[in-house]
């Protein structure tokens, strides 16, 4: 009986809207029409109460919607899970009970969102509130039922539900929000262009996330972590100049640090000036920009910025002034900071970006976050001082490597170097301790900026990337900068959350850089129109689906900072070949990084190899000429 009464309602349902002139075909129909979003709710409602019914064995099939069919299927497999499942499933009551208010929660969330949409508010934060709502009905479901063992989750929250115990409630109700904004701008036709809040650290290492537990939970935990991150050149400069470009350093000419002045007259458009001019974003820049000729730099602003708070020292000299007693630049006006804890840079920056989206959340911005941390001389925040004192040693396999004699002799004048400097393992290991502490504030910044991002309803649709321009050497191979083609320099750490597009935690193994953030912002901003560039956009890899992608990429050193000599290289997952331009010749290298990661012994020489060579200079001379 209560199928039967189901089923008329739903296809009564179909009648009416056919009769308001949305029948499937018809021009009012099409999906993205300001009437598919007025009568989208009524889709979904029909949808759920025969998912419901359905799923309590009443044997009945569910109807296709005649309205944004591919629309109403997507939330209610967010709602229900797989179609194919058990229907014993929800025969447990509180999955049952979850599985109710999901299906209100999603009714009321279209009904709320869609006429906000159709109105011009970006913000979501009241529509958000019934999804959140679902997490303290959906809090002790078991994700397994004891009688017959059927996993009850995947019906509650489907793709949103991560299949570990005990259920992630509040993981699950942010992930379907922010999948139903997506579904709700595709059935209004408003696309809501992406804020863009980018945290950018200067000279961490890939591998020191693990310090930081509120941004791995924040951004990774809720978005994507890129395992295979690079720069193409570890140095301050380069890398800054192919962010905001998307070209090879061989391209855009900012070869070496000290090209601030050069890079604000490069005639080719940076994405900042895009984003302004043709995305009609609001643009700000905090803390470090680029290191620059002369030690200080003016009070001139470089085109494309709407706010601008840079410091003015470059800080390379061995003090502590860029975490305190430091000035900015504030929109043309020096202003000194930092004689206070309160002032410690990273705290009052991540201030400063919160200010701006509280200023700017009507409208779409890209922010940059330039913190200093974690570079040396690195000084933590007075409260973290101390607080990974008695921490294990770094001692990796190539930590002041023994045989150095298959690498370039400038590798020999770096462990020189140390020797001559006293930077003894010890002294090593205190900086290391500096420089990780100095990262506690900066994932307390991180934390600041995504409670701000909620509180302000802008976290579905605003893009939160988290970077580093480049690595730092801890004494492996005897090095302690960054200027160099080993692993521990060029790997960089980079996640990114934005729950519109990425609903649930991915990891991706592809090789990508920082060239390819300018195309990325370019491609959601909307803008189609924009300079070549070296880098691809990352939009494809915003999900966990296998799409083509490079199998190599290019890193070079062209300056001779740190001591070293300028080379060129190629990366692949598997292999490394570097040519380095050094005053005793050519000096070529080949490392195996699936056997030896630790880049111990170079095999160039192996005549075993002669085909993998042979490959690799064809592919690094392709990437050079681009």
């Amino acid at each position: 009986m209560l199928a039967a009464l189901s089923t008329r309602r739903f296809h009564l349902t179909l009648t009416v809207l056919a009769l308001v002139g949305v029948a499937a075909g018809s021009a009012e129909a099409a999906c993205g029409s300001q009437r598919a979003a007025m009568d989208f709710r009524a889709e979904i409602g029909a949808r759920v109460r025969c998912e419901r019914l359905r799923a309590l064995g009443s044997g009945q099939t569910c109807a296709p919607a005649e309205e944004c069919a591919e629309q109403v299927d997507r939330v209610a497999e967010l709602v229900f899970g797989p179609s194919d499942l058990p229907i014993d499933r929800l025969r447990q009551p509180r999955a049952w009970r979850c599985q109710k208010r999901l299906s209100s929660a999603a009714k009321r969330f279209f009904i709320r969102r869609n006429r906000e949409l159709l109105k011009g508010i970006r913000p979501s934060s009241f529509a958000a509130r019934f999804v959140a709502d679902v997490a303290e009905s959906c809090a002790d479901v078991p994700l397994t039922t004891p009688a017959t063992g059927f996993r009850a989750a995947p019906a509650v929250g489907g793709a949103c539900t991560p299949f570990s115990e005990p259920f992630d409630d509040e993981g699950a109700a942010y992930c379907l929000r922010g999948a139903f904004e997506e579904v709700a701008q595709e059935v209004t036709g408003v696309n809501v262009k992406p804020n863009i809040l980018f945290v950018l650290t200067d000279d961490q290492r890939w591998d020191t996330l693990s310090v930081m537990p509120r941004t791995m939970d924040l951004v990774a935990g809720r978005g994507i972590e890129f395992t295979n991150a690079f720069n193409v050149t570890s140095l301050c400069c380069p890398d800054r100049a192919s962010i905001f470009t998307g070209l090879y350093p061989r391209n855009h000419g900012v070869t070496s640090n000290g090209g601030a002045q050069m890079f604000d007259n490069f005639g080719a458009d940076t994405i900042q000036r895009q984003l302004r001019s043709a995305g009609g974003y609001k643009t700000a820049l905090l803390g470090k920009y680029l290191v620059f000729t002369g030690g200080v730099l003016g009070t001139q602003i470089p085109p494309g910025w709407d706010d601008w708070q840079v410091f003015m020292q470059n800080g390379n000299d061995g003090s502590k002034r860029l975490y305190f007693n430091y000035t900015l630049n504030e929109n043309g006006t020096l202003v000194t900071y930092g004689a206070s804890p309160e002032e410690y840079s990273t705290d009052l920056l991540g201030r400063r970006a919160i200010e701006l989206m509280e200023r700017w959340r009507g409208e779409p911005f890209f922010v940059e976050v330039a913190l200093y941390a974690p570079h040396l001389a690195a000084t933590p925040a007075p409260r973290h001082d101390g607080a990974f004192e008695g921490i294990t040693p770094h001692r990796p396999p190539n930590h002041m490597e023994a045989d150095i004699s298959d690498k370039p002799k400038w590798v020999g004048t770096s462990r020189g170097l140390v020797a001559l400097a006293g930077n003894e393992p010890g002294a090593m290991d205190r900086w290391r301790i500096s420089q990780l502490e100095t990262l506690l504030a900066v994932d307390e910044a991180v934390e600041s900026l995504s409670d701000s991002l909620e509180e302000l309803g802008l976290t579905d649709n605003t893009l939160l990337l988290f970077s580093s321009d480049n690595g730092y050497a801890w004494l492996e191979h005897w090095l302690t900068l960054k200027n160099y083609p080993y692993e521990e320099a060029i790997r960089i750490p980079q996640l990114l959350r934005y729950p519109k597009r990425v609903h649930a935690p991915v990891w991706r193994a592809e090789l990508v850089q920082h060239i390819d953030l300018y195309p990325t912002f370019a491609e959601l901003a909307g803008i189609t129109s924009h300079p070549p560039v070296d880098g691809r956009s990352l939009v494809p890899l915003l999900g966990d689906d296998v799409v083509p992608w490079r199998e190599e990429i290019l890193i070079e050193h062209l300056s001779t900072a740190a001591f070293t000599d300028p080379s060129s290289g190629v990366r692949t997952h598997q292999w490394k070949y570097i040519e380095t331009d050094a005053d005793e010749g050519v000096v070529r290298e080949l490392y195996d990084l699936v056997a030896d990661p630790f880049e111990l012994t170079n095999v160039y020489g192996d005549p075993a190899n002669a085909a993998v060579v042979s490959d690799l200079q064809a592919r690094l001379a392709i990437l050079k000429a681009q």
